[in-house]
């Protein structure tokens, strides 16, 4: 939900042009704290059910690779990011949040979200040859689509947290394809290549997520 600032405010959410919806200076923060609210609770809930059907399916399907050691930390990122998410939408969902602090939780809610997608593609060498990396740009497209649908902001702050988003996700794909060509673990073999080569066709997917977010 892309809208151009109808006038501006100081701080931090003047900066970046946050609380652009009509209506009075409070009317328009109890909307913006309204939306950022609908937004970390919908993604809360997507992350939920993402853990919920992930993890029993890798139960059966590859046990293995299931439990047990970055195994286990990848479902512990995966239930905590739900977790540091209700928290979010519990610290919106009541009281009055000045239009800095939503700005402060609607970026972090982002950047946190794709910071742990990236910890989730770095902790994946076990499961290298399914190509984790587009599961979780896949991910980072749900995340940035449902913030441009529900947030107010203008298509440059949303192209900007996209962007910001995407790094996190870049460098973890570099470093996993950098350790499986440094232990000699094959990855999927109709794509072969240099972790470079990897890196540049996230970054194409990436670069289609963040197009797609901003012109919503």
């Amino acid at each position: 939900m892309t809208r151009e600032s109808q006038g501006s405010s100081g701080g931090l959410a003047g900066l970046l042009r946050w609380g652009s919806v009509p209506g009075s200076p409070e009317e328009a923060r109890a909307f913006l704290q309204r939306r950022v609210s609908i937004a970390m609770g919908v993604a809360a809930l997507l992350w939920g059910i993402g853990a919920a059907l992930a993890i029993p399916l890798a139960f059966i399907s590859r046990p293995q690779d299931a439990m047990g050691g970055v195994n286990t930390a990848r479902n512990v990122v995966h239930l905590g990011t739900s977790v540091a998410l209700i928290g979010m939408w519990l610290l919106t969902r009541r009281g009055r949040r000045s239009l800095s602090m939503l700005a402060v939780i609607d970026v972090c809610g982002a950047l946190l979200q794709a910071c742990l997608l990236a910890a989730m593609i770095a902790t994946s060498l076990p499961i290298i040859f399914f190509r984790p990396e587009l599961s979780m740009i896949l991910g980072l497209t749900y995340v940035l689509l449902t913030r441009a649908v529900i947030v107010p902001s203008t298509t440059r702050n949303t192209a900007l947290i996209g962007v910001l988003a995407c790094v996190p996700i870049l460098t973890a794909t570099y470093f996993l394809y950098r350790q499986a060509r440094d232990v000699g673990a094959a990855p999927h073999l109709f794509a072969p290549g240099s972790p470079e080569t990897f890196v540049a066709w996230a970054s194409c997917f990436c670069l289609l997520s963040v197009v797609a977010a901003a012109l919503e």
